[in-house]
């Protein structure tokens, strides 16, 4: 089965590094990461929809999302280990996860 091809754009943190640089793959994904500063990330994405995934602040989810933009789904990932109010991964609506039904659980929280 060919690799999915995946663009991501998201800061250069130390929690990315490794799939920067390679030594973490997400396997069947051929991944272009794009190591941009936060700003240019959030407009581009907001904007121009240029990626596939992205970093956003949740500000700009929020706004967004205010306004009655839906084409985003956010995930409850922090790449950066600040939290600077609050930072998650947008992706447009994945058709294959909304039918999954009853397979799609959520994932419970880390322990402490």
């Amino acid at each position: 089965m060919p690799e999915v091809k995946l663009t991501l754009a998201c800061g250069r943190y130390d929690r990315t590094q490794a799939l920067i640089d390679g030594r973490v793959r997400a396997e069947g994904v051929a991944l272009n990461f794009l190591p941009l500063r936060p700003g240019e990330t959030f407009w581009r994405m907001l904007n121009n929809g240029e990626f596939d995934a992205s970093e956003m602040s949740l500000s700009s989810y929020t706004i967004l999302r205010s306004e009655g933009g839906e084409h985003f789904v956010a995930i409850p990932v922090f790449p950066s280990r600040v939290f600077s109010k609050g930072t998650s991964l947008m992706v447009p609506p994945l058709p294959m996860l909304e039918d999954a039904g009853p397979r799609v659980r959520p994932v419970a929280p880390a322990p402490q």
